[in-house]
């Protein structure tokens, strides 16, 4: 059996190597797909991730969501984990420390309740048909998903799906998995 560690090398190391066209292709087709999710379509306040190295793409799908009205939140990182806050505009996401990953600008954007979120798009490395996933290993996600009761959405490429992940009694599981070819419901 493959530990976190391995799978997480494993994994990132495939994803950083598909080329952007791949990225661009796939990510069209998780798009199509996320749009016949119906808790997608009725949610109004969305928390998003900004995608780095390699992940799908959503930005362009963020901003038809912003023209449909939606609400986009986005995580910002600190001392005490992840912290929701609304946005109004893409380009109120500035690169921020610790991991240069654009997030929203405390000048520009809104605290959230994390009771007010509708539904969660949650980034992975790897994922299994239970639900469970593999981040970067800072366990920052699976601390804040432990609070949020909406629905969570897991978006990744196809070969990131593996049948089963080592489980530990802190890890978080998605209710659905969203691939370019396949929805998941778990």
């Amino acid at each position: 059996m493959n530990n976190k560690p391995t799978l997480r090398q494993t994994y990132q190391s495939k994803r950083l190597k598909l080329q952007s066209e791949e990225v661009n292709i796939y990510t069209a087709k998780i798009i199509t797909n996320l749009k016949k999710i119906p808790q997608v379509m009725a949610a109004s306040r969305l928390l998003v991730f900004y995608p780095i190295q390699n992940e799908p793409n959503l930005i362009e799908y963020y901003q038809q969501l912003l023209i449909a009205k939606k609400h986009l939140i986005f995580p910002k990182t600190t001392q005490k984990g992840l912290i929701p806050y609304k946005i109004d505009k893409l380009s109120d996401l500035q690169p921020s420390p610790p991991y240069n990953i654009p997030e929203p600008s405390h000048h520009k954007a809104k605290k959230i309740d994390i009771e007010k979120i509708d539904l969660v798009f949650v980034p992975g490395l790897v994922f299994d048909k239970r639900g469970h996933r593999i981040g970067f290993g800072k366990g920052h996600y699976d601390h804040f998903l432990a609070q949020i009761s909406a629905p969570k959405i897991g978006i990744c490429f196809d070969f990131q799906i593996i049948d089963n992940i080592p489980e530990e009694a802190h890890d978080e599981i998605v209710d659905i998995i969203v691939t370019p070819s396949k929805i998941i419901t778990i």
